[in-house]
């Protein structure tokens, strides 16, 4: 699941929302849920200090 999250975010440039969507379609879910799956996660990347969320230029 977090390779999955890994993989979309990064070919889409970081942009959650997106990566939610195509998520939504992989997991047959609703967007929403993706997102909220999405956002802990990332969430727990950032406590771990494995990821470091910057806004876009």
């Amino acid at each position: 699941m977090g390779t999955a999250m890994w993989i979309l975010l990064r070919r889409h440039d970081g942009d959650a929302d997106i990566a939610a969507g195509m998520l939504a379609e992989l997991w047959n879910t609703a967007p929403e849920n993706a997102r909220a799956d999405l956002d802990i996660w990332v969430e727990e990347m950032r406590d771990a200090g494995l990821l470091c969320v910057q806004p876009a230029p």
